[in-house]
């Protein structure tokens, strides 16, 4: 009996591969039978599965088709799409993603709320600019002590700038209730890398305490709500929910409101304080750039005054180096999954209703038809031929593209600006005296290029 099923198994695997071989889909690897291929996890397990099958190859689970796209002219294509705009209906994807129009019109809330903040960039400034002269205080009390990892003021900090814009509210650097925010982004992160297919129970538990942490805000809120005088995200996020309560279907509710708090947390609060890591270890292995960058901000802005935004236009070498050391760590070097709605056509092929597809931006960001001697760190790649800043090019893509581009690009890099411009004016960063160059190896995490948080520095003020 224990025969006859295996035989017939074995039918039906056989007549399957008969049939997909008249399916027009990508190439790829078969994996094992029953079980499909194991989701690739780092750019070195797809390198060879590229030589092998181009750069736009599917796999099979066992459980869904995934679509990977090393491409980047073929990623804006797909991307900019409305079929693939979606993230995946698995039940585990439901409790942190929303799509369709739900998802929609909370992107377009958020646009809108972003550009409004944009016209008051003053505001924001001003907002950054207090945290980063605390900041600056922290980094000189860690000169003190030798040797030393970068300070969680870091995160804090920026924690900081993004809870005042959507609730008003910042924390002292040793509160604890900020450990306890980034431990509930962490493993909702975790919970996604094993596999990049959640496992739901844990998803749900970390989601629900997130809520409950971010829920004494919204009640606060709730208490002090002036539909004529809103004072933030969540105050602008609640007037609009009590507009639409009329409609048939709302797509604001309290549910959502966490949602989107959220995405900002993960989208502003973990990538940049990563990236302003990576920007510090960088800087500690290339001396001659973190000085030629302390030169440029001592020629601009005089010594006892922050770097502003007045003085961006001529601080280009700085926002290159920015660019360049995003595109040269990858630091997301996969995208979360899409999802096609419906089949749909992409490069000659057929890709399937229900295929999860993901971005490989770490491909592109190495890809010589975009970036001459791409394993090279060069700053200057940049820059044009009158040093002028050239924020983007054919191939980078270190906020993602398409429907689901991240919505605070704009903010996020006036953030990383501003921070790495006050740190670079008043600190020198090196590896501890006799340890070699700085490693610009990854932390070991799947999909991200996170940077190690071990790595020791010597940070001397600069008087």
């Amino acid at each position: 009996m224990i025969l006859e099923i295996f035989l017939i198994l074995v039918a039906v695997y056989l007549v399957s591969r008969i049939f997909k071989g008249k399916e027009n889909l990508p190439p790829g690897p078969n994996g094992i039978p029953f079980f499909g291929t194991f989701p690739y996890a780092s750019i070195e397990e797809i390198l060879p599965v590229i030589q092998k099958y181009g750069k736009i190859f599917m796999i099979k689970t066992g459980v869904v088709n995934i679509l990977y796209i090393c491409d980047f002219k073929t990623a804006k294509e797909a991307l900019s799409k409305l079929e693939f705009a979606d993230r995946p209906t698995w039940k585990t994807m439901r409790i942190v993603f929303s799509n369709g129009t739900h998802w929609l019109h909370n992107r377009r809330f958020l646009l809108r709320h972003l550009r409004d903040l944009g016209m008051g960039k003053s505001k924001i400034e001003g907002i950054m600019r207090r945290e980063i002269e605390d900041l600056v205080e922290d980094f000189k009390k860690v000169t003190k002590i030798g040797p030393s990892s970068l300070p969680f003021s870091i995160n804090v900090a920026i924690l900081n700038i993004i809870w005042q814009l959507v609730a008003s509210h910042r924390y002292d650097f040793d509160d604890k209730q900020v450990e306890q925010f980034m431990s509930k982004i962490r493993e909702i992160q975790d919970a996604f890398i094993t596999i990049s297919i959640p496992k739901e129970s844990k998803l749900r538990r970390v989601c629900r305490e997130f809520e409950d942490l971010v829920q004494p805000f919204i009640d606060n809120h709730l208490k002090t709500l002036d539909p004529n005088n809103p004072n933030d995200l969540m105050d602008d996020y609640l007037i609009e929910m009590k507009e639409k309560k009329n409609q048939d279907y709302s797509h604001f509710s309290i549910k959502d409101l966490v949602r989107v708090t959220f995405d900002l947390f993960v989208a502003g609060n973990d990538t940049s304080g990563n990236m302003t890591r990576w920007i510090l270890i960088y800087m500690s292995r290339f001396q001659e750039i973190q000085e030629k960058i302390q030169k440029e901000i001592d020629r601009v802005v005089p010594r006892d005054t922050l770097p502003g935004l007045q003085h961006r236009n001529e601080l280009a070498f700085l926002d290159a180096t920015i660019n360049e050391i995003q595109r040269h760590c990858s630091m997301i070097s996969m995208g979360v999954f899409r999802y096609t709605t419906k089949d749909v056509k992409l490069a000659g092929y057929d890709i399937p209703k229900e295929t999860a597809v993901i971005s490989v931006a770490g491909i592109s960001h190495k890809d010589p038809r975009y970036f001459k001697d791409p394993e090279a760190f060069d700053p200057f790649r940049f820059l044009d031929e009158n040093g002028k800043f050239i924020p983007t090019c054919e191939g980078f893509q270190p906020f993602g593209i398409g429907k689901r581009q991240c919505l605070g690009e704009n903010f996020a890099r006036m953030e990383l600006y501003l921070i790495t411009a006050a740190l670079l004016q008043n600190f020198t960063f090196a590896p501890p005296d006799g340890e070699g160059k700085m490693s610009l190896a990854p932390a070991d995490m799947a999909n991200f290029n996170f940077p190690k948080e071990d790595q020791k520095f010597s940070i001397k003020y600069r008087n």
